[in-house]
């Protein structure tokens, strides 16, 4: 928000899911408190987090010679004020079509779809995002582990800085390693 490097710490995070079926999941996750101490320009400030409401329902089972299709939907209710600089008081929205095949020991995951951000400074603005992400999950002999990930966004003009957690990265057992 300021251009200037800062810290921040975010905390608790609640995240609740219920699956009432097979295909069906919802969850809801929230960051109970976000904060920043001795910031040059906002000083030490804490504030409510976010809340994210999401849904991913299965259209249909993988079977041979087809994926696994899916849809997720999320909103980003914004809870964090944008005067005292935690957070950028926008909704945030995004629908995705998803798709998974198993080919061998190789699980391929992949999404696609529209993601809606509410422009920060700019009143009564938004960009629209491509949203998307391919995943190469391998199975071992006890566990299944993500070898494989790249994901992001994309705009058509002048694109505002994208969220954290676009690029592409190995991550193996759950863990993520960021690379250059």
């Amino acid at each position: 928000m300021t251009g200037r490097p800062r810290e921040s710490w975010a905390g608790p995070v609640l995240r609740l899911v219920h699956s009432p079926s097979d295909s069906v999941e919802i969850d809801l996750e929230w960051t109970a408190r976000v904060g920043q101490r001795d910031d040059p320009d906002f000083g030490s400030v804490s504030d409510w987090g976010d809340v994210a409401l999401r849904a991913k329902v299965r259209f249909v089972d993988e079977g041979r010679g087809h994926p696994a299709i899916g849809a997720r939907f999320g909103v980003l209710l914004p809870e964090t004020s944008f005067g005292n600089g935690l957070g950028p008081n926008a909704l945030r929205m995004s629908a995705q079509i998803l798709a998974s095949q198993a080919i061998g020991g190789v699980t391929l995951h992949g999404n696609a779809g529209l993601a809606l951000h509410d422009e920060v400074f700019r009143t009564h603005e938004q960009r629209d995002f491509l949203a998307y992400g391919l995943e190469k999950g391998c199975r071992g002999p006890t566990r299944t582990a993500s070898c494989g990930v790249a994901c992001g966004w994309d705009a058509a003009a002048s694109a505002p800085t994208p969220p954290s957690g676009e690029g592409s990265w190995p991550r193996m057992a759950g863990g993520a390693l960021p690379s250059a």
